[in-house]
């Protein structure tokens, strides 16, 4: 367990949106007491330019954990696609008074978003399609197990989602 001396970034989720334009990156920071500071945060494309810079936010800590969002319009990302697997890197910092206190772990991340339309599965605007591609992928006893695991998580409604079909040889 990591105690910060001022204030820590513990968790970092990234949430991409291409049909926002939009990045936006969730902290979780905890402050040993109040304090203010700032959070600055990088993109870095695979070979380590800066592809975007967020404008640095002022913060208001409370003693303890909270959350904060950086947020940032993104018009001409790289996206990830399955046959394309485009990564970025998010680098955060937390300054006071000019000095890094805080420095997270970078996260790897593609830029993508996937939502539903009734039956259809869509990504970065495109209908996907996942088809016997992934049986030599896959072994029935794991399929079965996913389909079982999502019916359970979806009350049985993961039909309008996801056909599942696997036989046993």
């Amino acid at each position: 367990i990591r105690r910060p001396t001022e204030a820590a970034v513990t968790d970092v989720f990234v949430q991409t949106s291409w049909r926002n334009r939009e990045l936006r990156l969730e902290l979780e920071v905890d402050a040993a007491a109040a304090t203010r500071c700032e959070a600055q945060a990088r993109i870095r494309d695979r070979d380590g330019n800066i592809a975007l810079q967020l404008p640095a936010q002022p913060l208001s800590l409370a003693a303890g954990r909270q959350s904060h969002t950086l947020r940032a319009p993104w018009v001409n990302p790289i996206l990830w696609e399955p046959d394309g697997g485009y990564v970025y890197t998010a680098e955060i910092e937390l300054i006071a008074e000019g000095k890094i206190i805080d420095r997270a772990k970078p996260v790897v991340f593609g830029f993508r978003e996937v939502w539903t339309e009734g039956r259809r599965m869509i990504l970065n605007g495109r209908e996907l399609r996942l088809r016997d591609d992934l049986a030599g992928l896959l072994d029935v006893d794991a399929v079965v197990g996913v389909d079982r695991h999502l019916r359970q998580l979806l009350g049985g409604r993961r039909g309008d989602l996801l056909d599942v079909h696997a036989t046993r040889d």
